[in-house]
């Protein structure tokens, strides 16, 4: 059960990711400098009630899997979600801020590219996350 609660959450936190990638984050260009700010904030305040718990509950999975599995492909999907949460908070949320108070193109477009990080863990994780759930099937 805990395999098939694993890779529910990791589709619904690509889902998030790839939505953060291909709709969110290329609107912030979109926004008006006027109006950037406080859409920012909106949307920083509102997608964190969505992908933290997601996130947590997440990392909680793959370490409940890593303890009682204990082979290398579970130390991966661990590994795979440490570097979403290390993506996060050392690349995108310090971009998020210099954002929030500039509204930079050059750094909206930074936040673009270097999302593709987490974008590509979270596929590169689903996909593990399946081949476990399949492998232990059989």
């Amino acid at each position: 059960k805990i395999l098939i609660a694993n890779l529910f959450v990791s589709t619904l936190v690509l889902g998030v990711m790839i939505m953060t990638q291909v709709v969110n984050y290329p609107l912030f260009l979109k926004i008006k400098k006027i109006d950037f700010g406080k859409y920012h904030h909106y949307y920083v305040s509102r997608i964190t009630y969505v992908a933290g718990p997601l996130l947590l509950i997440e990392l909680f999975l793959s370490f409940i899997l890593f303890l009682s599995y204990n082979y290398m492909t579970y130390a991966l999907n661990l590994i795979f979600v440490i570097l979403v949460f290390l993506s996060t908070f050392l690349i995108q949320v310090p971009i998020h801020s210099k954002i929030g108070n500039t509204a930079s193109q050059k750094f909206i477009k930074l936040l673009i590219k270097t999302n593709l990080i987490r974008t590509f863990l979270c596929t590169l994780k689903c996909i593990l996350s399946y081949a476990l759930l399949t492998k232990e099937m059989i």
